[in-house]
């Protein structure tokens, strides 16, 4: 890579792989005007030093350009004011108007993957598309698949300014005015101070994906973030029960409880949601006050008998949140400044009639409106603290932080005219600041996710963030709902609560999941009827394949075996999210449809992949195995989860046929000539989270093993035998013979009288083999 600057021009050229980047200018607003300076540009060890001296706005601006990295390179800046007087800062352009040269041309086949404002679709995009969007948050992706040429433009620290890449686009000329900022929003940087700004990062390769891990990666060195990585589980309902039951809010939920210690026993539930429902009123502000007629015995009698039954409280909170209802706190409010304005001088609203909880009983035009705290006002400060320290001390572990967008400022859709504490930049600091104080108040201990708003500037601040949509949640049954007269809706995957806006978001945002936080990508898991039998397998497939938590959708005490099986055929909970393999295959609102999990053992390795098929044809599907990093020289056992079927041995190429509006999940074990396991039905991914030793004696030829599942489970272990094989104790076993290849497929079934369970077969060598295929059955 090469980095060198046109002192005529005052501007740098970089040079890669016969992709150049020209016209790279710097620049920075300061009181209102975009400057540029005197350059003065020295060679370094690791690249260029650049010193831009701005006279007349009394500014100090030095970048240091690393170039020492064989794929990118970095760049790190600070900005002093050595003049006499305050300095407004906006804008700081590290990178300003390039124009990206030879990337591609344009008939050649180029895509994007954005980073948008919260939970909205994150797909990948054709680039010369008019829809196709031309800013993201923090960084973009640029992959030119017709030349396999991959390029991310962006930065790997962001919590303190709002940062931004945009570009222009002529279907002629390509990518222009290609510009990353960071915007410091008018902060004011006193004479004799120094701010760094956020760093810069750029980087080329082969490999799209490789670019966003190392992306994640180097974001984790800069923030190094704690979280709960551990899936927790836990129960909602709200698909069924809520709004058309007789009972109340706390019955409905401690019968389920119930149901989910009896029904699920031993597969590690331990939370209890109840959403909204403790809010008197239905009211965001009014934190501290219960709702009595929902959950009657008040919260330290419902904690205790939770906390009985070795569950834990969890709530929602939207923290920026606050009422019109709550008139007098709304007059104190406004009295003291700490409500959000936005540049018009009115108070921001940030939500618009008040739908849910007790307010969604209310007439639409009597539904309060929703306005936000201003997060740096000390005394919604102080304010936060106090209701979440209350929460601790009531004994509540688990948080659904929800519409955190109101608070986000410039990098939400919420932006604010003005701030009390001007010490701060408006946006992510001021956010960060706020989000830290609820994080301390609550405890290292409880589990805390945040949805609806920002997602990677919450590393190190959550455990988890939800990545998509509503996915798999119901509403109550209130007038002027889309739901309305229902709870739920079913029978179309690109509705909001469907799967294909889930599993877009959890392809496209993979890379961060255990490195910055869970991605929470499969949210709430309904199942039960009349969701149809193949979707709900579709939605407990997901939730297998996230490496993430899980809520529970359904009613519990009344779910059918059937139904409530799906469930724990995704339990426990791996915490490793499944590979996007065609992430950058689909474009343009088509979601990725195949999904993989290299999953290693120390009684060996094996592979399981998730196909989908949302449209209403039959799916063919041709996968080269060299696309899963398996050897297509070799031959492969293939086994499908949901037929419960051996498919035979296949090498090359995966060739698959899907119903409409299914998933099939194959496992893929490398034959060898001896028995080896083909499969489980007790586990979406067959074998990584209950098959704990697999041990095959060659002198003795037995295999061995040992199985947990909770006590009181059943299910069955499949194993494939060479056709030179017999088994020697068949009185364990189901043993049938594959007509296509004589092998053998022997079903042993394992009923679990406590957490685990040896088996054993033997074998022996076959003194004759009959082959099927030349059998005269005439």
């Amino acid at each position: 890579m090469l980095l060198r600057y046109d002192h005529d021009k005052a501007a740098f050229i970089l040079e890669k792989g016969g992709v150049s980047l020209f016209q790279w200018q710097v620049s920075l607003e300061a009181d209102g005007v975009e400057r540029f300076g005197r350059h003065s540009v020295t060679e370094t060890k690791k690249g260029f030093l650049c010193r831009i001296d701005l006279v007349e706005a009394g500014l100090e601006w030095v970048i240091d350009f690393d170039t020492s990295p064989d794929n990118g390179i970095g760049i790190t800046s600070v900005i002093r004011n050595s003049g006499a007087k305050p300095a407004s800062l906006g804008r700081v352009n590290i990178c300003k108007a390039a124009d990206i040269v030879n990337f591609g041309k344009p008939e050649e086949d180029i895509v994007q993957l954005m980073l948008p404002s919260g939970q909205h679709l994150r797909d990948v995009q054709l680039i010369k598309s008019s829809d196709a969007d031309r800013e993201s948050n923090i960084k973009m992706l640029l992959f030119n698949r017709s030349r396999q040429q991959a390029m991310l433009i962006g930065f790997i620290s962001f919590q303190s300014m709002a940062t931004k890449v945009i570009y222009d686009y002529d279907n002629l000329a390509g990518i222009r005015n290609l510009t990353a900022y960071c915007d410091l929003a008018g902060f004011h940087l006193i004479p004799g101070e120094r701010i760094e700004t956020e760093k810069f990062n750029l980087a080329f390769s082969t490999d799209p994906y490789q670019l966003l891990e190392d992306w994640a990666d180097n974001v984790a060195d800069v923030y190094h973030p704690k979280f709960i990585s551990k899936p927790v589980l836990g129960w909602i309902g709200g698909a069924w029960v809520r709004g058309n039951a007789k009972e109340s809010t706390e019955a409905i939920a401690i019968g389920n409880v119930d149901a989910v210690n009896k029904r699920l026993k031993g597969f590690g539930f331990e939370y209890c949601w109840i959403s909204i429902a403790n809010l008197e009123g239905g009211n965001p502000g009014d934190w501290l006050a219960w709702n009595r007629n929902n959950l009657p015995s008040g919260s330290e009698q419902l904690i205790k008998e939770l906390r009985r039954r070795n569950f834990k409280l969890g709530l929602w909170c939207g923290p920026f949140y606050i009422s019109s209802a709550l008139k007098r706190l709304i007059k104190e409010l406004k009295a003291k400044g700490a409500l959000l304005k936005g540049s018009d001088g009115e108070l921001i609203v940030a939500y618009h009639r008040w739908a849910h909880g007790d307010a969604g009983k209310l007439p639409l035009e009597k539904r309060p409106e929703l306005y936000a705290l201003d997060p740096s006002h000390p005394d919604n400060l102080k304010f936060i603290r106090k209701v979440f320290e209350t929460y601790r001390k009531w004994g509540v572990r688990y948080y659904m932080l929800d519409f955190l967008e109101a608070g986000a400022g410039n990098i939400s859709r919420f932006p604010y005219s003005k701030h009390c504490d001007e010490l701060k930049i408006a946006g992510p600091e001021i956010y960060t600041a706020f989000m830290q104080e609820i994080r301390q108040a609550a405890g290292e201990e409880t589990f805390i996710l945040g949805s609806t708003g920002p997602t990677i500037h919450n590393a190190g601040l959550l455990d988890a963030v939800r990545t998509g949509n509503d996915f798999g949640e119901g509403r109550q049954i209130r007038p002027n709902s889309f739901f309305y007269p229902a709870s739920y809706v079913i029978n179309n995957m690109e509705f909001w609560t469907g799967p294909q806006w889930a599993l877009t978001n959890q392809a496209s945002s993979y890379y961060t999941h255990g490195k910055l936080y869970q991605n929470d990508a499969g949210n709430v898991l309904t199942v039960d009827k009349p969701i149809p039998l193949s979707h709900a397998r579709i939605n407990a497939t997901i939730h297998a394949f996230t490496g993430s938590s899980s809520m529970l959708g359904d009613d519990i005490r009344h779910i059918s075996e059937g139904r409530l099986e799906l469930i724990k055929k995704t339990l426990p909970r791996s915490p490793i999210a499944a590979f996007p393999v065609d992430l950058f295959d689909r474009c343009n609102n088509t979601c990725p449809s195949i999904f993989h999990r290299k999953i290693e053992k120390p009684w060996g390795t094996y592979d399981v992949v998730a196909c989908y098929n949302f449209s209403q044809k039959y799916k063919e599907v041709e996968l080269d195995l060299h696309r899963l990093k398996l050897d297509s020289a070799k031959q492969y056992l293939l086994w499908e989860f949901w037929n419960e079927e051996y498919m035979g041995r296949i090498s090359e190429t995966l060739h698959l046929s899907l119903p409409p509006l299914t998933v099939g999940v194959y496992r893929l074990a490398e034959y060898i000539d001896r028995p080896v396991i083909l499969a489980t039905d007790m586990h979406l991914l067959m074998g990584e989270m209950e098959l704990a030793q697999v041990d095959w004696n060659e002198k003795n030829m037995v295999l061995s093993g040992r199985a947990i599942r909770p006590a009181g489970e059943e299910g069955s272990l499949y194993i494939h035998v060479p056709d030179n094989l017999c088994v020697k104790n068949i009185e364990d076993c189901y043993i049938s013979k594959d007509a296509r290849d004589n092998s053998l497929v022997v079903r042993i079934k394992l009923n679990f009288t406590d957490e685990s369970r040896e088996w054993r077969i033997e074998f022996e060598q076959l003194s004759e083999v009959l082959d099927m295929n030349k059998l005269n059955l005439a």
